[in-house]
């Protein structure tokens, strides 16, 4: 939908964030009993009692180590974005809006990354463990291929006008296209990258032409697709594998929350659009 996408991240934050805190943690010990939550406590007590498990590990770098080298590539794409408010022209700009770029910022850490582990990779070199992950996100790659092929095609057909008249009728706010269509199309297919992808290639578009924020537009989908995981989609049995929840403790600690958590981003997302016309990096 043409988001810029340091401002996406900034603002995805600020919708995010909240709804994540308010559901994780007051959600969480609403439903949780008493056993449970002092089951939980001792075991974390157990954990930072156990001196071993706790002490560094030379063949594996720290963990602030590894979130910096995660974190990189977000705060240049950040910085880049913020940078481009003050300053709108010269050297200057032109040089970090080159490394802001989401591609140049991902392959610089990738170069990053793979210059600070490589104590850590014995026996194996960069190029090997390129060539391991990448045939560990193959399906991951197909997935997206497809969908963005997917998308294409509905964005060539009439579908965008067509929903303009159905909203027209029904006098439904355009910042909720996004969300359902994401919702109803991950709720079928079991796919949130397909379900983005679809949607926004539908709702887009039309999200655009009737003065709605890009940012606001893609938060929207996103939200939509993070809601509907239901037990379509592989991830909603992640639970079930790892903890041995049956699929109704799985509905009340996976469904229940990703939806409640959808609907306060979606309320704070409202907001934004509010003020969308005065919030820095919205168009």
């Amino acid at each position: 939908a043409g988001a810029n996408i340091g401002w996406f991240i900034i603002w995805g934050l600020v919708v995010c964030l909240p709804a994540s805190l308010l559901i994780g943690w007051v959600y969480a010990n609403l439903v949780a009993s008493a056993e449970e939550k002092k089951a939980i406590h001792d075991g974390m007590q157990e954990i930072l009692a156990d001196d071993d498990l706790l002490a560094p590990d030379p063949s594996k770098p720290s963990a602030l180590k590894s979130f910096l080298l995660v974190i990189f590539p977000i705060a240049l794409i950040v910085f880049a974005s913020i940078f481009s408010i003050f300053v709108k022209e010269g050297p200057v700009y032109t040089v970090v809006n080159f490394f802001g770029n989401s591609n140049i910022a991902l392959f610089i850490a990738m170069l990053v990354t793979g210059f600070t582990l490589r104590k850590y990779m014995p026996g194996k070199t960069v190029m090997g463990f390129i060539d391991e992950s990448a045939n560990r996100v193959g399906n991951i790659l197909l997935i997206v291929g497809a969908g963005g092929c997917f998308a294409a095609m509905l964005g060539a057909t009439t579908m965008s006008a067509d929903l303009v008249e159905i909203m027209s009728a029904t006098n439904m706010p355009v910042i909720l296209l996004g969300f359902l269509l994401a919702f109803c199309i991950r709720a079928a297919v079991g796919s949130a990258t397909a379900a983005m992808l679809t949607s926004i290639a539908i709702a887009g578009p039309v999200c655009v032409a009737a003065g709605l924020s890009p940012i606001i537009a893609g938060l929207s989908v996103c939200l939509g697709a993070h809601s509907a995981t239901f037990p379509t989609d592989v991830t909603f049995w992640f639970p079930s594998t790892y903890n041995g929840l049956n699929t109704r403790d799985c509905l009340m600690t996976t469904t229940v929350p990703c939806i409640l958590s959808g609907i306060i981003g979606m309320v704070i997302l409202a907001v934004l659009n509010a003020f969308s016309g005065v919030l820095p990096g919205m168009f």
